[in-house]
């Protein structure tokens, strides 16, 4: 493969949920200061916009969305037995 097709807009997107994240820290509700409106429904925006150009990034690549899905289910139940500490639940006795 000569390059990875969508890369630069997968990265781009990144960063914007990056810098939206960064600005839901000290503004969890409501609009930030910069004027562009609630911190929440851009967020969303971004998010969405991340998801497409991973699925195009996918897609045009060609990479294997059977093993991209099975890992994001692994990951997902992982994350969600850590809660919000990001540390695992004991299980079992002390």
């Amino acid at each position: 493969m000569e390059h990875w097709r969508g890369i630069g807009k997968v990265i781009e997107e990144c960063g914007e949920v990056l810098q939206l994240l960064g600005k839901a820290i000290p503004f969890p509700t409501g609009d930030h200061p910069d004027g562009q409106g609630e911190v929440r429904s851009r967020l969303e925006a971004e998010i969405a916009d991340l998801y497409a150009a991973m699925d195009y990034f996918i897609e045009t690549n060609h990479l294997d969305p059977e093993v991209i899905d099975g890992r994001y289910v692994q990951k997902l139940e992982q994350f969600r037995a850590w809660g919000l500490t990001g540390i695992a639940a004991k299980q079992g006795g002390a």
